[in-house]
């Protein structure tokens, strides 16, 4: 998919309206950061690196640089497991 149709997907996620729905820009920026902080906390051991692209989806990057566009943190695991070749198990993670 272009940036463009990704950046027009104004698809709702369950996980993103639990803490989004009632809340400011700025809140909803923060709770955005802290979830790619705790993203990257834990899918650090997969080589695994997260980051925001322009607010609307993340992007999902591995060791060697191979990334892909992720709208919702359903697509982030899918992403994670695609680009570290493994079986993820997001329960069963230890930090």
């Amino acid at each position: 998919m272009c940036g463009l149709c990704g950046a027009l997907n104004n698809e709702s996620h369950w996980s993103t309206d639990i803490t989004d729905r009632d809340t400011d820009n700025r809140s909803k920026k923060l709770n955005r950061i802290r979830r790619i902080k705790i993203l990257n906390t834990l899918f650090k051991i997969y080589g695994i690196s997260i980051r925001s692209g322009t607010g609307s989806f993340y992007v999902v990057s591995n060791r060697t640089g191979v990334s892909e566009v992720a709208y919702n943190l359903d697509s982030v695991l899918n992403s994670c497991e695609k680009l570290s070749g493994y079986d993820i198990d997001p329960l069963r993670i230890s930090v």
